[in-house]
């Protein structure tokens, strides 16, 4: 389960992002796919605070892009905000590839816990 263990209440915001396994990144390349996936997020806000400051970013992954997909529709049609990564295809796989899907951040109680119902099932990376 993906909803840490943190009471809802403590949570400032939440950052769930989705990377598809199936084709076999390498850890160099999940790793920049997720920061390029962050960076080009157009719903990240700055924040102060460290790691304690009740900001939570989770990593996990999906088996398929159809999975990405259907999570994606999910999550928009629930009002989660949702951008997804588009390889350029100059290294591991082909271009325009989605690689990784950014799911929020949301920030209120009611968000969380939407985000927390669409992701509950989704392992961890």
């Amino acid at each position: 389960m993906i909803q840490g263990n943190r009471s809802m209440g403590s949570l400032k915001s939440k950052l769930v992002l989705v990377v598809r396994k199936d084709l076999d990144m390498s850890i160099g390349k999940i790793a920049s796919q997720v920061v390029h996936a962050i960076r080009r997020n157009p719903n990240l806000k700055p924040y102060e605070g460290n790691v304690d400051s009740g900001h939570v970013c989770i990593t996990c992954y999906v088996k398929s892009e159809q999975k990405l997909y259907n999570l994606a529709e999910k999550a928009r049609e629930a009002g989660i905000p949702c951008s997804i990564q588009v390889d350029g295809g100059k290294t591991e796989v082909a271009p325009n590839t989605p690689t990784v899907m950014a799911l929020g951040p949301v920030d209120t109680e009611e968000e969380i816990a939407e985000l927390n119902k669409l992701t509950k099932k989704i392992q961890l990376l």
